[in-house]
């Protein structure tokens, strides 16, 4: 009765070891895809930046309607990776406390 407590024992901690390493990889996989998600969002704003810099005369109302038409895009990009972001910051904060507890 004694080894099989053990082995259960044993088991247990091993499985739990196996959570923990899975979790731990879990969280890196999140931060990486931060940092992607981060790159996105910088490249977006150079995006941004580049048309706000070559801006149509205010007399090209259709090339200036395009122009605002990409900027609009490019800051619903933006938004949805802010939203990506703001999912993966809670994902790592609850891969942390699950880790911690």
């Amino acid at each position: 009765m004694n080894n099989n407590t053990i082995s259960k024992s044993y088991y247990n901690e091993i499985v739990n070891k196996i959570i923990a390493l899975s979790l731990i990889s879990s969280n890196k996989k999140s931060k990486c895809w931060i940092d992607i998600i981060c790159a996105k969002i910088k490249v977006c704003e150079l995006q941004k930046q580049h048309l706000t810099e070559n801006k149509p005369l205010f007399f090209q109302k259709k090339k200036l309607a395009e122009h605002n038409k990409k900027i609009d895009n490019i800051n619903r990009e933006i938004f949805n990776c802010f939203k990506s972001l703001e999912e993966g910051i809670d994902l790592i904060a609850t891969i942390d406390e699950t880790i911690n507890n």
